[in-house]
């Protein structure tokens, strides 16, 4: 029927295992390793990390994986969204106008962060001030993968090229939609296929 029944809430406010920040837990991603098990990824801005998740897919329930969550300032400002592409996770960092990308180990769901993409500005590699927020991707026919991200004060969503043997992301000049035509402060984007 499409129906659903609350199960339970998991964390807290704070810093530390099951404890989120504010701005935290802003999204999640869900990445099924190697032996059939799964994790959740999920940015906590306040604390500048990326939370690692253990889900027991039975139940439902969640337990902290801190082997696995990564914590950085250096390469984390506010991890906003966050989406999986294949072996990579990529991360909207509106604090620092820029997406941050990890690769997954599927063995044991460890993350080891690849680069950075975009700064902050509004022309071509360039998100506006805290932007981008979100982020989804897309598999073509002719099996390229492209990656659609809102830029809200710049007023556009940005188009970009993903390669899905490096993660690495390109800037589509053709396919992006230009400022203020016709989307205006987008925050959130999802493809349904």
């Amino acid at each position: 029927t499409g129906a659903f029944t609350y199960l339970e809430s998991y964390g807290s406010e704070g810093a530390g295992p099951d404890q989120f920040g504010e701005f935290g837990p802003l999204d999640v991603a869900f990445y099924q390793l190697s032996d059939g098990s799964t994790k959740a990824y999920t940015p906590d801005a306040g604390n500048f990390r990326i939370a690692a998740l253990n889900v027991d897919t039975a139940t439902g329930k969640l337990s902290w994986d801190a082997a696995n969550t990564f914590e950085s300032v250096a390469q984390l400002t506010a991890p906003y969204g966050i989406e999986i592409n294949g072996n990579f996770l990529y991360s909207t960092d509106w604090g620092a106008s820029n997406i941050d990308i990890y690769q997954i180990d599927p063995a044991t769901g460890a993350l080891s962060y690849v680069r950075s993409f975009g700064s902050e500005g509004s022309g071509i590699n360039q998100f506006s001030v805290e932007s981008p927020l979100d982020i989804t991707f897309l598999t073509l026919e002719s099996g390229v993968t492209k990656a659609y991200v809102p830029d809200s004060q710049n007023q556009r969503v940005v188009v970009l090229d993903v390669n899905n043997e490096t993660g690495e992301l390109t800037w589509d000049t053709d396919l992006t939609l230009p400022n203020g035509e016709p989307s205006t402060n987008q925050y959130g984007i999802e493809i349904h296929e």
